[in-house]
């Protein structure tokens, strides 16, 4: 009697579970889409390489007029490839929820500020928004051009060589920046070429990408199995080290400087100069009675921002002395500008001066543009809504394609030419407000945006005022590689020449 009763239970959820299956499907059959394989789905068109992924998803987004539908198994994905498709998504502040495949992160980058939703993520939101406040942001800059002259002076030996891979170097120069403005430690990380944190951040988000487009992955037994969880696990030992080392070494230097606070609880640094950084307002917050911080929570948000903070920023920092390179004309202007603000000879840029590179800014946007740091982004909902016309069900699962969206023709014109006048003058104001959305857009939005174009701004203008740069790579040469973030396969080959 027991296992008849038994079997007509499991019967009956497996029943339950295959009709809201089918219903689910049902409407997101409605939405155009690639032919998908039974239980495979499109799983085996996104096994290619890393570098044809990013292209196979664009070629899947142009099935619908902004929105298309795929299957990776047997899980269904939106993929929204229009501003007018993700305005509602992104501005909503109910729609808030990152898609599945930010699960993958959550071993690495913990309950974050990017990986968190609801009550947790508003929370810390809350709670980490005035470390990005414009005043400190202004004090930081005298570490920008620091770590800048650092990289223009390791730069100096390379002048007049063959083109070189210049990606390495500016990302060694990025992680110290963030190293020393967000953690409070230098880390001198320009000195070592061979970084180990560097090389696990590629590897790891590698693993990740790949585990979110196989289906067999996504299981802790078939991610064991595959051999890629034990590559895993010694990459994050890596960049816990590093996250947890700048913490302890962070607490000890605040515990020694306590009765040095004054009454806006700032920490007195060593230059004199009082500058609260962002790991400094962990920690305040972790002895906090009404909202305190585990160890856990700290160590998750650390390794956030170190990884968001310099992979992002290097990337487009390459990618525009890609662009620059490619296009002397604009370099030249770029370089009359930096003149016209900053006048001649060695000098420390300030954030008065920042605000006066209109034209640099706007380079900086359209390598952002073209080549967006985080080319696709994740959502998740948790209720039912209808986007352009379609009625989608709980747990849809979106690919925001913002790669796609920068270019669209209808918002930017030749859409693969380099142009930074897009966002000078009156063309930039007439453009529908999410047709440019590297940094995302809504309450998710990235909460050190001003930040990493202040940083980007300070380390391209030393570099273009010593160096004259060029570049014989195309586009295709670059091979980009879609992981976690755009990256070039082959690296951004340049030559330098000193300026007169």
């Amino acid at each position: 009697m027991f296992t008849e009763a038994l079997i007509f239970v499991l019967f009956f959820i497996f029943v339950s579970m295959a009709f809201k299956r089918y219903q689910k499907v049902r409407l997101l059959e409605r939405i155009p889409g690639p032919h998908a394989l039974p239980l495979l789905g499109n799983t085996l068109q996104v096994q290619g390489s890393r570098q044809q992924l990013l292209q196979t998803l664009m070629d899947f987004s142009k099935h619908g007029n902004g929105i298309a539908r795929i299957y990776l198994g047997l899980k269904p994905y939106v993929l929204l490839s229009k501003c007018s498709s993700v305005e509602g998504l992104l501005t909503s502040s109910v729609w808030i929820e990152k898609s599945r495949a930010y699960d993958f992160l959550r071993p690495w980058l913990g309950i974050s500020l990017l990986t968190s939703t609801g009550q947790k993520w508003k929370s810390n939101r809350r709670l980490l928004t005035p470390s990005f406040h414009f005043k400190i942001l202004e004090d930081f800059v005298e570490v920008f051009n620091h770590q800048a002259l650092r990289l223009v002076d390791k730069l100096q030996s390379r002048v007049g060589d063959a083109p070189f891979n210049v990606c390495p170097s500016v990302e060694l120069c990025s992680l110290d920046i963030i190293m020393e403005t967000a953690m409070g430690v230098d880390i001198n990380a320009q000195n070592d070429e061979e970084c180990d944190y560097v090389k696990a951040v590629h590897g790891i988000s590698d693993i990740i990408t790949k585990r979110h487009y196989s289906p067999w992955l996504h299981s802790d037994i078939g991610f064991k199995l595959s051999g890629l969880a034990k590559k895993h696990s010694q990459y994050l030992s890596t960049l816990h080290a590093m996250s947890l080392g700048a913490i302890k070494t962070r607490r000890t230097a605040c515990n020694k400087l306590k009765a040095e606070k004054d009454s806006n609880k700032e920490i007195q640094t060593d230059g004199g100069k009082k500058r609260l950084a962002f790991l400094d307002m962990l920690l305040e917050a972790s002895e906090h009675p009404d909202r305190p911080l585990s160890e856990e929570d700290i160590r998750a948000e650390v390794d956030t921002f170190m990884f968001a903070g310099h992979e992002s920023v290097a990337t487009t920092i390459g990618f525009a002395l890609f662009l620059f390179g490619c296009h002397p004309q604009i370099q030249t202007r770029v370089v009359q500008e930096l003149h016209e603000v900053l006048g001649e000879g060695d000098v420390t840029i300030t954030s008065a001066a920042l605000r006066g590179m209109k034209l640099l800014e706007a380079c900086i946007k359209e390598a952002l543009r073209l080549f967006p740091p985080f080319p696709v982004l994740g959502r998740r909902l948790h209720q039912p809504a209808v986007i352009d016309g379609y009625q989608l069900p709980e747990g849809t699962n979106f690919i925001i394609m913002i790669y796609s969206i920068h270019r669209d023709p209808e918002q930017f014109p030749n859409p693969e030419e380099f142009n930074p006048d897009r966002f000078l003058g009156a063309e930039a104001a007439k453009r529908h407000p999410f047709s440019f959305i590297p940094f995302s857009a809504g309450p998710r939005n990235c909460i050190g945006q001003k930040f990493g174009m202040m940083e980007m701004k300070v380390v391209l203008a030393h570099l273009l005022r010593t160096f004259e740069v060029t570049c014989r790579q195309t586009v295709e040469q670059l091979c980009l590689r879609k992981e976690m973030t755009l990256r070039p396969e082959h690296g951004v080959m340049i030559t330098l020449q000193r300026r007169g």
